[in-house]
């Protein structure tokens, strides 16, 4: 054994002084790669020698090890997976052998490496087994032999790439073997010394990760001469620090000087920032310093040794800002280039200008959710069958917060499976203490009116509207706007688009364990009563106390009776009263007696009440309006007349008033005392047709909703007073006169300067009023389904704060020539319109981030090259349009939709590595029909052929693509490289090759003409969930047996065997549509599909007999259409859970079995079957029967079978005979239709 000489000073890896000090248990995950090393040899030559003496050493010594088996090589085309491996490989080991150049696959490695070494640093470290350097660098001897054949095979371009990597890799450091046995240990021992480099350990659980790291590489590490920030928050336990050394690991081959701090947070607290201080010098410097004497010692070394220099830094668990300013300085005092990662629950923290890019990590997804948990407890990626309902029922629970997955899946693995469903009750009450003591710190860390509105929201608020909730909050002196936004950068809450509170499943729990711990468990003393069964116990077990500030109740009978002046009265502190009405056994008289006195009204100290459909025989009056804040009496149904009406002007310090769906009022109250009210909702008021004009002296309303309010027409002039109004929504109304819309005597919305939102949506309006151009404040104008609307004015360009603007479904032809004014507009919508154009103006809009023009079917011509300049362009939408071209677009789009039948070529979308979502439909011919046996050639001479979108390989973070383009033939191979694809559709009429695809699909559909290739295999899809295929070309299927994963199976046109594929390993399959397949006979596999709910077979030509389906116990929908050789079923034995039965086109069908064990069948659908006589059994659940073209049909089963019909439907069956006593007995349950 010998080494050869080398010059390749970049080869090794620096080491990190926190690293490994062994490595004798590396997996490929953890460090964020799939594999350590990647072997490449010739097989013939090596694979029983030297190869898998190398293998076994490799893998006893923990070092995970991918071995390049030619079972992977399929096709012509280098493979994608093993190009995958290679490049997630830390280390390459080429073994050249004396055949090894005979290999156009070895070959093709070799450059992958040799590129891999230069792009990503990887490792490559050369064997030459029984062959010199010599003899590889300048292709003597066998490799000589070997490339004067390569060369009356292959063009020069790849010739010259294998010969230029054989050069480049001969001048590394590698090992001559001649036999000597000493060579594997050595090999061995110099892998495991390179591994002791800056990777930091990560869990061998890893899922889900390789997505945000692909995000993140396009926003971090696209420019390598600028410093950047990545800040990734993220409530508690939900995989911050994992992702943050994962990228740590991927990218810090880049870096000489690498520094991982971890849990600062903590060490700070227990050892001092200085002792980060130091450990960031050491780490960087490589040398041991004097340790600094102080934080301000500290900041000056650090800015004065550190300063130039490129560096990667992880800063794990960050909860304070001046941590930064401590740690880093300025960041701009870091050399060109360097990257500092960051990971904290504070979004505050990253409140830093420079180059500072924030990454919001949030819970995983079901799948990955399921994945995670399935790994912790069984050791696998996915439960077994007995284990599938529970496994479901702990990943609902949990949230897709990963470490809680972790806990209970981890837990579970060391429990017997009798315990299980006691660990998972508890556990869906109160989370598991390391669970809890990780959501703790957020807790802790806010001041006492946050923890306050935390508790709030944990039992109470959680989907309300952040609008209304912030007035009871404000009225208890909590400081909401401080305390919201403060819950918000902890990562403990988070507020939608449409203003909706929102937490996390287990944050939920975790505080309402607080306020159960604060009252020691005992009822009486809860502050808040969530849970309605509960509370009722407090409220008829008369054990209301001062301490009860919150209850919710469900008003039924039982409650009824205690629900007294008395019972009440105990309740002296309770702030928040919701009755939610239990509608079936809702009281209109039996309250007892002494329910409610007329003495004072009681609970004094309610700010909320929330009851409706409030009872017509219970009185307002009762309770005290003098704190009310929220007063929500939503679906009552009282009038305008109501006695309650004069009480409510108590009300003096009122917010919110909520009449929602009050059907019964005509008109609005006098609300003029309640002078403080700043949300007035009437929508879904159905009767209202007047508005009151005391709604003119609400100076302070800031919303008004009337949406739904369909029969009123106009609002009162008063309304121009309303100064303060920021929302005014009348979608769907009646309303003609809105003061200044329709210029009549009115102009007065030109008060209205608050406005920031204006729905005149399906508003008979002909064109905005002039007056709107002085709503300088006006963010949201929806003018979609407005008819009349032809044309937008000019004015409307100077709405400078408009963020949305809908033009939706309105006949607009054009849009302003000015429309480069509205420089905040974010959202432009136009869908259904007329447009014909877009402006080149668009590119003018530099904040604009979605623009839909979908069915706007008279749009076309040429896209202006404009549309390039929007940099935070994220959605474009041109679906069903008439476009004929595409310009460049811009780097920063995510979801990309076109259809138009007017392109002549495909668009060149190489650029849009950021693409998530794909739907590229271009066609001139119409849609393929499954039940057409005609194989006519498409003309489409119009279009240019391109055998498929060569830079479909550049879309490395598409997770959906679908693909209707007849010009397409070929897809190219680089499709299977979209490591990140999880639906894919294609519907290419003359698609004729089909390449390997990548193996991360969940949906994948295929439609195409007799062009394609008449075999597809599936064996690699594991993770596949819905697979359909329509094509009448293909004549087998492979590997369908082995989706374990498949739950909908769609299959169409297919030429296939006469026996059904084996569908015995499919016990996921709830899905199963099989259509004109047309030799198919023999259906029986579908037995074995004990889970499956809906089965559909449609156009079986030989099926003459329906397997026994007896065992499908789960199935819910049966249809069988166009079965023409169908002449029997022989039982619908053990089908109790069918719900819809569709039979249509059977005409040798004379009889069915008897229906009375369908005992929930509530639709029964018959069509056609020219030769059925009788229908028998009960059809007690039985909704909806309708029965069409069964012209044999003589009898239907007992009407009084139907006593749950609901429509019945008979056309065209002339033998059916049904005298007067049948109509009678079903005419006082349904209408006939005839």
């Amino acid at each position: 054994m010998e080494v050869t000489s080398v010059s390749d000073s970049s080869s090794s890896l620096a080491v990190n002084n926190g690293g490994l000090a062994a490595v004798t248990e590396t997996t490929s995950m953890s460090s964020g790669y799939d594999y350590d090393v990647f072997l490449s040899f010739r097989g013939p030559d090596t694979r029983f020698g030297i190869t898998d003496s190398l293998r076994r050493h490799l893998i006893e010594a923990g070092i995970h090890t991918f071995i390049d088996s030619e079972d992977l090589r399929v096709g012509e085309k280098f493979g994608p997976k093993l190009l995958e491996a290679i490049r997630h490989s830390k280390i390459a080991i080429p073994i050249f052998s004396k055949d090894y150049a005979l290999s156009k696959w070895c070959l093709n490695e070799l450059v992958e490496m040799m590129e891999c070494r230069k792009t990503r640093r990887q490792m490559v470290m050369p064997i030459f087994h029984h062959v010199t350097p010599s003899e590889v660098r300048y292709q003597t001897g066998s490799y000589g032999k070997a490339f004067l054949s390569h060369e009356e095979k292959f063009d020069g371009n790849d010739i010259s790439k294998w010969k230029a990597a054989l050069k480049d890799v001969t001048s590394l450091m590698g090992w001559v073997n001649r036999g000597d046995g000493l060579l594997v240990r050595t090999v061995v021992r110099k892998v495991i010394d390179e591994l002791k480099t800056a990777y930091l350990l990560v869990t061998n659980c890893l899922v889900g990760v390789e997505s945000h790291v692909k995000k993140i590489n396009t926003r971090m590490f696209c420019d390598p001469e600028d410093v950047r920030i990545l800040g990734i928050h993220g409530m508690g336990g939900v995989g911050k620090t994992t992702l943050a050394k994962v990228i740590y690991n991927r990218f810090s081959y880049r870096f000489e000087n690498c520094c991982f701090l971890s849990n600062v947070r903590e060490t700070s607290q227990k050892k001092g920032i200085e002792y980060l201080q130091n450990q960031l010098l050491s780490d960087i410097l490589k040398i041991n310093l004097p340790n600094v004497i102080n934080v301000d010692d500290g900041i000056k070394t650090i800015k004065e040794r550190l300063c130039g220099k490129k560096v990667l830094v992880l800063l794990d668990d960050v909860n304070e800002k001046s941590h930064l300013d401590e740690l880093m300085g300025s960041p701009v005092c870091f050399g060109l280039g360097s990257r500092i990662i960051i990971t904290s629950r504070n979004k505050d923290v990253f409140n830093v200008p420079e180059a500072c890019c924030p990454y919001e990590l949030t819970g995983m997804d079901f799948r990955q959710s399921l994945q995670l948990f399935c790994k912790h407890a069984f050791g696998r990626d996915h439960p077994l069958d007995e284990h599938a309902n529970f496994s479901n029922e702990v990943v609902k629970i949990t949230g897709g917060l990963p470490l809680a997955l972790k806990v209970i899946g981890s837990l579970l693995s060391h429990k017997s499976k009798d315990h299980w469903g006691d660990i998972m009750k508890k556990f869906e009450k109160v989370p598991r203490e390391e669970v809890k003591r990780v959501l703790k710190i957020s807790y802790d860390a806010l001041d006492e009116w946050q923890k306050q509105i935390f508790l709030d929201m944990a039992c109470l608020f959680i989907g309300f509207d952040k609008r209304v909730v912030f007035h009871i909050w404000n009225d208890s002196n909590l400081f909401p706007g401080e305390g919201l936004q403060a819950l918000q950068q902890m990562s403990l809450i988070k507020i939608g688009k449409d203003n909706r509170l929102w937490m996390h499943n287990q944050l939920r729990d975790f505080g309402r364990d607080i306020v159960h711990q604060e009252c020691d468990m005992q009822l009486e003393r809860q502050t808040i009563l969530w849970n309605p069964k509960e509370a009722s116990k407090v409220v008829i077990g008369k054990k209301g106390t001062k301490y009860t500030k919150a209850l919710c109740l469900e008003f039924d009978h039982h409650l009824q009776q205690s629900f007294t002046n008395e019972e009440l009265g105990r309740l002296s502190n309770l702030r928040y009263l919701e009755m939610r009405p239990v509608l079936d056994n809702w009281p209109t008289s039996g309250f007892p007696t002494n329910s409610f006195s007329t003495n004072s009204p009681i609970l004094s100290e309610l700010r909320w009440l929330s009851w409706h459909n409030f009872p017509p025989v219970l009185t307002l009056t009762t309770f005290s309006m003098m704190n009310m804040v929220i007063l929500d009496l939503s679906w009552s149904k009282f009038s305008e007349s109501w006695d309650g009406w004069s009480h409510i002007k108590m009300a003096r310090k009122l917010k919110v008033l909520n009449l929602t769906g009050c059907a019964q009022m005509h008109k609005t109250p006098d609300l003029s005392s309640n002078i403080n009210l700043e949300q007035l909702i009437l929508e879904s008021c159905g009767s209202l047709t007047q508005i009151d004009k005391s709604i003119g002296q609400l100076t302070q309303l800031v919303l008004l909703n009337l949406k739904f309010c369909r029969k009123l027409c106009k609002l009162p002039e008063e309304m121009a007073n309303l100064e303060s109004l920021e929302e005014l929504l009348i979608d769907c109304t009646s309303i003609r006169e809105v003061p200044g819309l329709l210029v009549n005597n009115c102009s007065s919305i030109g008060n209205l300067t608050s406005l920031s939102r204006l729905p005149l949506e399906n508003v008979a309006v002909s064109q905005p009023p002039l007056e709107i151009r002085v709503l300088i404040k006006l963010e949201q104008l929806s003018l979609s389904g407005c008819k009349l609307l032809k044309k937008i004015p000019d004015s409307i360009c100077n709405l400078e704060s408009l963020v949305m603007l809908n033009l939706s479904h309105t006949h607009i032809v054009e849009l302003p020539k000015s429309l480069g004014n509205l420089k905040n507009l974010k959202i432009l919508r136009m869908r259904g319109s007329s447009i014909r154009s877009i402006p080149s103006a668009i590119g003018m809009l530099e904040k604009l981030k979605e623009i839909d023009a979908e069915f706007c079917q008279r749009l076309e011509g040429t896209i202006p090259e404009d549309i390039g300049r929007l940099s935070s362009l994220e959605i474009l939408n041109f679906s069903n349009t008439r476009i004929c071209n595409i310009p460049k677009l811009p780097e920063s789009l995510l979801s990309l939709h076109i259809g138009t039948d007017s392109m002549k070529t495909l668009p060149d979308l190489s650029n849009l590595i950021n693409l998530t979502e794909l739907n590229l439909e271009i066609s001139q011919v119409p849609n393929f029909c499954l039940a057409e046996e005609d194989s006519t050639f498409v003309d489409t001479t119009e279009l240019e052929w391109d055998p498929s979108p060569r830079w479909i390989g550049n879309l490395c973070n598409l997770e959906s693509l679908k693909l209707s383009c007849d010009t397409i033939t070929v897809l190219h191979g680089d499709i299977g490289l979209l490591s990140e694809l999880k639906r894919l559709e294609l519907l290419c009429f003359n698609l004729q090759i089909l390449p390997s695809l990548p193996s991360s699909l969940l949906c994948l559909l295929i439609k195409s003409s007799r062009s394609l290739e008449t075999s597809i295999d599936l064996s690699n899809f594991e993770e596949l969930s819905e697979l359909r295929i329509y094509s009448s070309a293909i004549t087998d299927v492979h590997g369908l047996e082995g989706l374990k994963n498949l739950q909908i199976l769609d299959l169409r046109a297919l030429n296939t065997h006469e026996r059904l594929l084996n569908l015995s390993n499919l016990k996921k399959l709830n899905e199963l549509q099989l259509g004109h397949c047309l030799n198919l006979i023999d259906l029986q596999s579908i037995q074995s599909l004990g889970n499956l709910r809906i089965l559909k077979l449609i156009g079986i030509l030989q099926l003459d007999k329906l397997p026994n389906l007896s065992n499908l116990k789960k199935l819910t929908e049966l249809h069988l259409l166009q079965c023409h050789s169908l002449t029997e079923i022989q039982s619908f034995e053990g089908l109790e859970k069918l719900i819809v039965l569709k039979l249509g086109e059977l005409p040798l069908l004379e009889r069915l079995p008897d229906l009375s064990n369908l005992k929930k069948l509530t639709k029964l659908d018959l069509q056609q079957c020219h030769n059925l006589v009788k229908i028998q059994g009960r059809l007690d659940s039985l909704e909806d029967l309708c029965i069409y073209g069964c012209n044999s049909l003589v009898d239907l089963p007992d009407p009084s079978s139907f006593k749950n019909l609901k429509s019945l439907q008979l056309h065209d069956c002339e033998m059916l005979a049904m005298d007067q006593a049948f109509f009678l007995a079903i005419s006082s349950i349904l209408k006939m239709e005839e």
